[in-house]
């Protein structure tokens, strides 16, 4: 177990380009994501104290990343669709402002 006094390094590397894609840190950070990593497979989980900018481990199926859980799938649509209903939506706007405009221009002619 790893002492609550110590909280140690953590972090993703990919803000320095020689760590991109590298899971980095101290002594004590890396042996606590290894007591969290030991705790995640034995529970399911760990969340009992942060790991520096992480809020824990988690186990998950490996169907969960094979299936459409994915964060891509339907995000590009759903962004599509509704800036495509805010064009419409503006469209008929503009639509019926100039119809008010020409009933307005034609009154004071």
């Amino acid at each position: 177990m790893i002492p609550d006094d110590e909280q140690g390094y953590l972090k993703m590397g990919d803000a320095w380009p020689e760590h991109d894609g590298f899971i980095i840190g101290d002594r004590v950070g890396l042996e606590r994501l290894r007591y969290a990593i030991n705790i995640a497979l034995k529970q399911g989980q760990y969340d009992e104290r942060p790991l520096d900018e992480f809020g824990g481990v988690r186990l998950l199926p490996a169907e969960f990343f094979t299936s459409s859980h994915d964060e891509e799938t339907g995000g590009g649509w759903a962004c599509f669709l509704i800036l495509l209903l805010a064009v419409l939506m503006l469209f008929i706007f503009m639509v019926g402002l100039y119809v008010v405009a020409t009933h307005i221009w034609m009154l004071l002619m």
